[in-house]
């Protein structure tokens, strides 16, 4: 662990810190948080033991491991999911449009899967976490559909998906027996038509 190695356990700190302020400015708030968190409390835990305390090296290696374990985490987690978008790039399009028409008719299931997949290859899509919100909120699974918009509304760096995610969330605070009817193979957003009367009783309730 190289609990010696001063200046290699400050550069470790400083590449930790890097890629968890990379997360922090892309929209993965709570990894970056937490990997900062960790990565400051460990690094005053380990500089006081060794200057201030004189703590001898063993006692040391606790706070040296979790320091190095994190900034390794935030790093490699953070090349890895830019990987994953770089090689999902391509199919991205095509697989949103399967998610979208999945939704419409209402095979909500599919749909589900397929934005999973497409949050999965790239965390930032924030279409792709609305729409998986939509297919749960849909599926009556209020709790992650609430978790998807905020993952969504994380990722939405320049805001231009505020107003969709504020009636997105609305909806979930909606009472269902509220809400419009929903043509099953048709989105959310269209109401059901409403059945027309028979001309006999359109006749009476006019009168004539």
């Amino acid at each position: 662990m190289f609990v010696d190695a001063v200046l290699a356990n400050v550069l470790v700190f400083a590449v930790g810190q890097a890629f968890a302020w990379l997360f922090l400015r892309t929209g993965r708030f709570w990894v970056g948080a937490a990997a900062t968190t960790a990565l400051w409390a460990s690094m005053d835990c380990w500089l006081v033991q060794r200057f201030l305390l004189a703590t001898p090296a063993e006692g040391q290696q606790l706070a040296v491991l979790i320091l190095q374990a994190t900034a390794l985490s935030v790093t490699t987690g953070y090349l890895w999911a830019r990987l994953r978008k770089r090689l999902g790039a391509p199919v991205r399009t095509d697989r949103f449009r399967q998610g979208t028409a999945e939704l419409l008719q209402g095979k909500l299931h599919a749909a589900e899967s397929t934005f999973r997949q497409l949050v999965w290859s790239n965390p930032w899509d924030v279409s792709a976490w609305i729409s998986r919100g939509d297919a749960l909120r849909r599926l009556g699974v209020p709790a992650k559909a609430r978790r998807c918009y905020r993952r969504a509304a994380g990722a939405d760096a320049n805001g231009r998906f505020a107003d969709l995610l504020a009636h997105r969330v609305k909806q979930l605070q909606t009472p269902p027996s509220t809400r419009h009817a929903i043509e099953p193979h048709g989105t959310e957003l269209v109401p059901r038509p409403v059945a027309r009367q028979p001309k006999r009783a359109r006749k009476a309730a006019s009168g004539s």
